[in-house]
């Protein structure tokens, strides 16, 4: 377990391969010490979202634009 999605990142740095971020991209700048292409962030598809990703540095292929479903739905 990590203390943080700072500590979690220099963790996964360490490591090989692709890196599911379901954070959210608000919390993407916590992850900078992974390469951006290993990161694979799960973000809202609004244009916030999609310019965090960007701003990261992150390639628009490795993106996943998901919304939640509404509650009763």
């Amino acid at each position: 377990m990590f203390a943080g999605a700072a500590e979690a990142a220099r963790e996964l740095a360490r490591t090989e391969g692709n890196v599911l971020l379901t954070t959210g991209a608000k919390e993407l700048g916590a992850f900078s010490p992974i390469a951006p292409e290993r990161c694979y962030p799960r973000v809202l598809p609004t244009q916030e979202g999609i310019a965090a990703c960007e701003a990261a540095g992150v390639p628009t292929a490795t993106l996943l634009r998901c919304r939640g479903r509404s509650p009763g739905h």
